[in-house]
């Protein structure tokens, strides 16, 4: 590991366009750090609790192939990296004053946390990945992700509680959780290969046009303001619990054909919508304190649509 204690030192590392090994930065290394022409770090780049400096950045460097950690950094304001496309994980650590990210050029990443920073909107050009992990940003009312793939998970939560997310551009994820969310848009989302999870969220309406099959729980939890809920390309789920939703009025699966395991919903719910479902293979429970009708799921029962343990309160 080199470690970089002057700009002197960074100057002098910025000179090989390819460094061998792993970069730190000293603790005492103050102001702006300024990799000017190095294009492949083959190890780790990495600051930790160095106080003093405000500036992250490098127009030139395109690929960290180890973890990129930047921790307990009181003063960083800025990270700019405009051609870096390659990253092996990527973890930002209490940044209080960080305002932006600039990484313009589209990041294939392992991982990303973004955890206790002063970011007011996130937006970030990455492409695939496998984990992505937002947190307890407490400025931060904007995330935006232009990535296409999730293969693990996608977790955002205890930040900003009016903060909104929009994935343009996701297609495929294996899990997602959204908690304390004010609006979320995911316009192209197709597929959840596990669970999908909305928890304690504050927005007022679920609408996402384009999923058609979870094949492990949907979750809606404790979420004050939901109202409505649309999922109208919805064609197979494994579970589907929807609890403790106060204002939840209508649910919508127009598609809705086949539920693999449980349902439980429970809440103000005065219409649920499932008119093409063929089977439901767990117990199935419905406990509404509205006057809901239970006649369209009394129906399902008797021609063996829901195949176990029904109950249904109106």
């Amino acid at each position: 590991t080199t470690t970089l204690s002057s700009t002197e030192d960074a100057t002098a590392l910025a000179s090989c366009a390819t460094y061998s090994g792993s970069v730190a930065v000293a603790s005492g290394f103050s102001d702006t750090l300024d990799l000017d022409g190095i294009q492949e770090i083959s190890g780790k780049l990495e600051a930790r609790n160095v106080s003093s400096i405000r500036t992250l950045s490098s127009p030139t460097l395109q690929k960290i192939l180890g973890d990129f950690t930047l921790g307990w950094l009181d003063s960083l304001a800025n990270i700019e990296f405009k051609k870096l496309d390659t990253v092996g994980r990527m973890r930002f650590d209490t940044l209080p004053k960080l305002q932006s990210v600039g990484l313009d050029a589209g990041v294939d990443v392992a991982s990303v946390d973004i955890v206790s920073t002063g970011i007011e909107s996130l937006e970030l050009n990455v492409k695939v990945a496998d984990d992505i992990y937002v947190a307890d940003n407490q400025k931060m009312n904007n995330i935006s992700l232009g990535l296409n793939n999730i293969g693990n998970s996608l977790t955002i939560e205890a930040n900003n509680p009016e903060v909104a997310v929009d994935f343009p551009s996701l297609s495929w994820a294996n899990n997602i959780t959204l908690r304390n969310v004010s609006d979320i848009s995911m316009p192209r989302i197709n597929f959840v290969n596990d669970s999908f999870g909305l928890i304690a969220c504050s927005t007022k309406s679920l609408m996402v046009p384009g999923l058609s099959v979870i094949n492990g729980m949907f979750g809606l939890v404790d979420n004050p303001d939901l109202g409505d809920v649309d999922l109208p390309a919805l064609l197979s789920v494994g579970k589907l619990f929807v609890l403790d939703n106060a204002k939840i009025g209508t649910i919508s699966f127009e598609q809705l054909a086949k539920i693999n395991s449980h349902v439980t919903i429970t809440g103000n719910v005065t219409n649920i919508t499932m008119p093409a479902l063929q089977s439901a293979n767990g117990s199935f429970v419905i406990d509404s304190v509205e006057d809901f009708n239970c006649d369209p799921f009394d129906t399902y029962k008797t021609n063996n649509v829901i195949k176990r343990e029904y109950v249904c309160f109106g």
